[in-house]
This record gives C-alpha cells, sequence and structure tokens, in this order.
C-alpha cells in the first residue's frame, strides 16, 4: 500500500475508528500491517503509530517485540517504534522492550565489531591497526555519551539511592 495515497489514510482511519467501536479484529489489521516486512516502511509506521494512540495490550505486544527483538532492520522503523513505545507511559512493559532493546542491540554491536576485528586480518597489518584504533576511539566516545545519559536519567529520578552510582560516573 502507498501511505501517500489518501485511501490508504482513510482506510487506517476507517480502522482506527472501527476499532474504538469495540471492532478487534480492525486492531489485528493494523497490527498485520505493521508487521508486514513488504510494506513500505512510511505505511508500517503509520499502523503502528494507529496501535500506539489504541494503548491496547495487543497494539504493546506488537510494538514491544518489534523494538525488543531489534527485528526491524529498518532503523527508521526501529527508531519509531520506540517513540512509540514511550507513549506508553508509565507501563513497565514497554519499559522492559527498550531495556531488552538495549542489551540485544549492544551484544549485535559488540558481535559485529568483533567480526569486524577477526576480518582485518585477511587485510594489511597497518590497516588493521588503524581501522582498530579508529573502533576504539568510536568505542570510547560511545562509553562517554552512555555514561552521560545515564548521569542524567539518574538524576532526574531524584533517589538518594543513584548518589553511589552518580559519583561512581563522575
Amino acid at each position: 500500500m502507498d501511505p501517500d495515497d489518501p485511501n490508504f489514510l482513510n482506510n487506517i482511519q476507517k480502522l482506527k475508528n472501527s476499532y474504538k467501536d469495540g471492532n478487534v479484529q480492525a486492531l489485528n489489521e493494523l497490527v498485520s500491517m505493521y508487521q508486514d516486512e513488504n510494506q513500505q516502511t512510511k505505511a508500517r509506521v503509520i499502523a503502528g503509530k494507529a496501535l500506539a494512540q489504541s494503548q491496547h495490550p495487543t497494539a504493546l505486544r506488537a510494538i514491544s517485540k518489534m523494538v525488543e527483538t531489534t527485528t526491524a532492520v529498518d532503523f527508521t522503523l526501529l527508531k519509531e517504534s520506540i517513540e512509540m513505545l514511550g507513549m506508553f507511559e508509565e507501563n513497565p512493559k514497554a519499559a522492559i522492550a527498550m531495556v531488552k532493546a538495549m542489551h540485544r542491540l549492544e551484544d549485535r554491536t559488540n558481535e559485529i565489531h568483533l567480526t569486524l576485528a577477526k576480518n582485518l586480518n585477511k587485510v594489511r597489518t597497518k590497516d588493521q591497526v588503524l581501522a582498530l584504533l579508529d573502533l576504539y576511539e568510536v568505542a570510547k566516545a560511545n562509553l562517554s555519551k552512555t555514561e552521560k545519559l545515564l548521569a542524567q536519567t539518574l538524576g532526574a529520578l531524584g533517589n538518594d539511592q543513584v548518589i553511589p552510582v552518580l559519583t561512581t560516573i563522575a
């Protein structure tokens, strides 16, 4: 489906209204659109946002699965899905999905880095050393960003129990 086609947007709106009127099958159709890898990313995002607005557990499950399994190889869809989970304010399932995604992404990134490093053996030594130094600088910069984000997030909690952690980070 073409997300720029007015009929597509009208169909999404009809499904949203049908769900609000009690038709759970309409919600399932939105889930199918959101999960359909053959759909354009923009169409999947529009369907996903309609799901997130429903606040229905089925919608939460579908979006959580997309984020926590990082099956959205399309990073636009993954990023948008994370934003959609943010719409489930104060819902611990959304937070759990995001934390799982962080771990999986870190594991996958490390796995890719290790594969890259191992395969550097196939190129000249000079290139290998320079690439590893570049990788080290990127990892160091990412750690710094993570520490800053962690400090800001913990600091915003307003809980004295986070002070030792903040001291360690500082």
